[in-house]
């Protein structure tokens, strides 16, 4: 064997073991493509899978900003909502005290409508 021969090569650079002849060119260039294209379509298809992740992640967390800051926005006027709510409860509340305080009882009523009657019978017998 010469200086540049290994075990694995002969000198036509074919493995010496091999009983196959060398293929022709045309079906080695289509075995390399075969080959560049088993590895490029993954490669390329793992790299849109991952682009579009990043994407997707990238909304996610826009999203999250987004909902956090209306959050925020909102905190002001929920506190405003629910200080309306209790100011119109007491309001209602002073109402209806004030409505039943201004009503009299109806024996009351009663009583006055009958000294009515009264003095308007006084009031026709005087007249006649």
């Amino acid at each position: 064997m010469g200086a540049d021969m290994t075990p694995e090569n002969d000198e036509n650079g074919g493995d010496p073991r091999s009983t196959h002849a060398s293929p022709a060119p045309a079906a080695t260039a289509a075995v390399r493509d075969a080959l560049r294209a088993g590895t490029v379509v993954p490669v390329a298809l793992g790299l849109m899978l991952g682009i579009a992740y990043l994407g997707y992640a990238h909304l996610q967390r826009q999203i999250e900003a987004q909902h956090a800051g209306f959050v925020t926005q909102l905190q002001p006027l929920k506190q405003k909502i629910q200080e309306m709510t209790a100011a119109q409860s007491q309001t209602d509340a002073e109402i209806a005290k004030l409505t039943s305080q201004s009503q009299p009882p109806k024996s009351e009523i009663q009583g006055l409508q009958n000294h009515v009657d009264n003095l308007r019978g006084q009031a026709k017998k005087q007249k006649k």
